[in-house]
Parts: C-alpha cells; sequence; structure tokens
C-alpha cells in the first residue's frame, strides 16, 4: 500500500472505528509518533494476520530508508560497490561519452574525473552522459 493509501485508510479509521484513537497531536509538519500509528493500525486493520502486518512494516522502513539500507542474508558476503563510471570516450574528436555504471556516493566526483580527462586531451562541443542499464538508486548523490 503506498503512502498515500496508508493515511487515507488511517484516516478512515480514525473518523468511523469507535475506540479508535487519534495519536497525539504532533507538531506542526512533524511526523506522528511512530508507536502510536503502528498500534493503532495493527489492532484495527482487519484481515492481515501478525506476521504479515510485522512484514510490511519491515518493508516500508527498508524502502523509507533506501539507499542507506538494505536486508541482505545473514552471512552474505557484502557485495562491493561497481565504480561509479564505467566507460569513458570521445567520438568524432569533439564529442564526449561517460558511462555510468553506479549512481551512489562518489559519483559527482567520478564523473568530475570522466570529465576532466575527457577535456586534458579534446576540445568537447558535447556530452553524451549514458545511465542505461546503470545500477543503484541515491540520486542526491
Amino acid at each position: 500500500m503506498n503512502r498515500v493509501g496508508i493515511v487515507f485508510y488511517l484516516s478512515a479509521l480514525l473518523a468511523f472505528l469507535p475506540g479508535a484513537q487519534a495519536p497525539a497531536k504532533a507538531e506542526a509538519g512533524a511526523a506522528p509518533d511512530f508507536q502510536q500509528v503502528y498500534e493503532l493500525i495493527r489492532k484495527n486493520l482487519a484481515g492481515v494476520n501478525e506476521s504479515e502486518f510485522n512484514r510490511m512494516a519491515v518493508e516500508g522502513l527498508i524502502s523509507g530508508f533506501s539507499p542507506r539500507v538494505r536486508l541482505v542474508k545473514q552471512g552474505a558476503e557484502p557485495t562491493a560497490l561497481k565504480e561509479p563510471v564505467a566507460s569513458e570516450k570521445v567520438f568524432s574528436g569533439s564529442v564526449g561519452y561517460v558511462r555510468i555504471a553506479q549512481v551512489d556516493k562518489g559519483l559527482g566526483g567520478a564523473l568530475g574525473e570522466a570529465l576532466g580527462r575527457l577535456r586534458a586531451t579534446n576540445q568537447l562541443e558535447g556530452l553524451v552522459l549514458d545511465l542505461r542499464y546503470a545500477a543503484g538508486d541515491d540520486f542526491a548523490s
């Protein structure tokens, strides 16, 4: 269920269920208390067993903190991050081409270095930034 659906459902619970109390009023712009919302939904959401509810809560937390948090199997070896820039070339003597492999921390610096190497030997008139098949989702980087 997406965030809008959860908010709508929670609003409906609060409006129509007897005995359901709204979480304590939070400051303007602040999120409501997690424990209160968690318990309110857990107690009033029909048709969902405890294990399914816990699984959805875990998935929501992980997706909310992505890409900084990731669940891996116990004993799994940590995966090394790919180099952010996979390749760099010059076409027709003046068009730079940079293929991105990983959108993650360090991409800005690696892209700057790649452009520096391309500009050192060529007078660039254009640039192709290839993001196809790039892994990662740290778009703030």
